[in-house]
């Protein structure tokens, strides 16, 4: 059921602590130590949704702090992670050691528990060409993202995304899903951690705010910073290797996807 709530209100099963959450991390090849202050990934089609070391900019606008490892990234037991490869990046789904770590925030700020609205009109498909998909106006900052099938030829489909080029415009997903879609395929846009500028649905005297699906980037602003699933009740942190080309959810009895998202632009944080 759609809802808007501060993370904290219901949410133990999904996050443990407030102010610590757990991204994925890339070191470029590299061990990162505990204490190393994380970045969001500016690599288009390698780390984009990713958390990386800081470097000399550091805190320059795009190279916003996220926070501080709670833990050594030891690249030769996890290997990085990277929108290119497929791999589970969180603890739970295998019993491999995954990339990611723990991250004390660096500020504070209540996060909200928003829906995807998966009763959107959706993004309409072009043409699909073993995974990549060419969508008109696609947005260029989808890597690391989800496409759920809302509807049309494949629909009850998820694909993960690693790579989305507005110019072309091309968004690929991993490999193409065991039911290839087509021109009347439509999808929800799961937003990569992150991402800033969502398009949000103006709720109704039915349903509070949600997050709705164009291909072009929107005007909002809110920082998404974990995306889950909840199916049948059950909820499950988004994962690559766990969720591409998972089938049938539309035949599941309920079935949600939502973000958590902090707001940068309050009546209390004001980017004027």
């Amino acid at each position: 059921m759609s809802q808007v709530l501060p993370y904290n209100c219901q949410l133990a099963s999904v996050l443990s602590d407030q102010n610590q959450l757990r991204f994925p991390v890339s070191g470029g090849g590299y061990n990162l130590p505990a204490g190393t202050i994380v970045i969001p990934g500016r690599s288009a089609g390698v780390n984009y949704g990713v958390a990386i070391k800081g470097g000399t900019d550091l805190g320059a606008t795009t190279k916003a702090a996220i926070g501080v490892l709670l833990g050594k990234h030891d690249y030769s037991l996890t290997g990085d992670a990277l929108t290119q490869t497929l791999q589970n990046w969180y603890p739970g789904y295998a019993t491999q050691n995954v990339p990611s770590n723990p991250v004390q925030l660096l500020d504070t700020c209540n996060l909200l528990r928003i829906s995807y609205y998966l009763g959107s009109a959706g993004i309409a498909v072009v043409t699909d060409t073993s995974g990549a998909l060419n969508i008109t106006g696609i947005d260029g900052n989808l890597d690391g993202g989800f496409f759920y099938v809302n509807g049309g030829t494949g629909a009850g489909q998820i694909g993960f995304i690693i790579s989305s080029v507005a110019a072309t415009p091309v968004a690929t997903m991993y490999s193409d899903l065991t039911t290839p879609l087509d021109s009347t395929s439509t999808l929800i846009k799961i937003l990569p951690l992150f991402y800033k500028t969502p398009v949000f649905a103006v709720n109704t005297v039915y349903t509070p705010q949600t997050l709705d699906s164009t291909a072009a980037a929107g005007s909002g602003e809110g920082v998404v910073v974990r995306n889950v699933i909840s199916i049948n009740g059950a909820d499950k942190i988004m994962d690559p290797l766990a969720h591409h080309n998972t089938q049938k959810l539309n035949k599941a009895a309920s079935l949600e996807m939502y973000a958590l998202m902090g707001m940068p632009n309050s009546i209390f944080h004001y980017n004027y």
